[in-house]
């Protein structure tokens, strides 16, 4: 049984490539709008768990469900977007609107009745949303609650894809760095104390400046 379970939970950890995301999102425009609500922020919130990942680069298969387990420090979409944030990984602008996806995801995704965009207080949450990029999968975007919601889960899935991926890079950069300076520095014993500081202090320069140019 608890193979199967890890089956089920290997689909749910898939990441979404350039190509992938958009059939993904082609697939969301044709449901439903409960479908779509709920689809749409699992694609934010997968590309936003791969920004997280960064900053956990030498996570060990261990502590995985620590991390983001069902019952892990980063478990909940609400959990994520406060570390993220909390790690300058998103921006308040971005935090605000992830906050207002979860929301209404979690409206879509609890409520027993028949609920839609055109409801009173998701058509008030939408309008909060302001990563909107109008036409950006949709040609024919009119600024309706749905096509908002749609449309800004789409560019923050790209935006938070693409800095995983810059961040990833330079982390695993830095890490390689690091450890360069450690083995120069530590594995030999002529070398002063003053001379490590300075190896190390120059390593981690480079490791910022690395950092400092990568895409926002």
């Amino acid at each position: 049984m608890a193979r199967k379970t890890n089956k089920l939970k290997s689909l749910s950890h898939a990441t979404l490539d350039d190509k992938a995301r958009e059939a993904f999102f082609r697939e969301v425009l044709k449901g439903s709008d409960r479908s779509a609500a709920i689809m749409a922020a699992a694609a934010v919130e997968h590309a936003l768990v791969s920004l997280i990942r960064t900053k956990l680069i030498d996570l060990k298969q261990e502590n995985e469900e620590l991390a983001f387990g069902d019952r892990g420090l980063f478990a909940t979409f609400g959990s994520r977007i406060q570390i993220s944030l909390l790690l300058q990984l998103i921006d308040e602008t971005e935090q605000r609107d992830l906050n207002v996806i979860k929301a209404v995801r979690n409206a879509f995704a609890h409520s027993v009745q028949s609920i839609t965009f055109g409801d009173h207080p998701i058509t008030e949450a939408c309008k909060n949303l302001v990563s909107c990029k109008p036409g950006l999968i949709d040609p024919l975007f009119t600024d309706t609650p749905r096509s908002r919601y749609i449309e800004s889960c789409h560019i923050l899935t790209f935006v938070l894809y693409n800095r995983a991926s810059a961040g990833h890079k330079s982390a695993l950069a830095g890490r390689e760095l690091r450890q360069e300076a450690m083995k120069q520095a530590f594995t030999n014993a002529i070398v002063s104390d003053e001379l490590r500081a300075e190896q190390i202090q120059a390593i981690d320069e480079r490791i910022r400046a690395a950092n400092a140019n990568q895409p926002k």
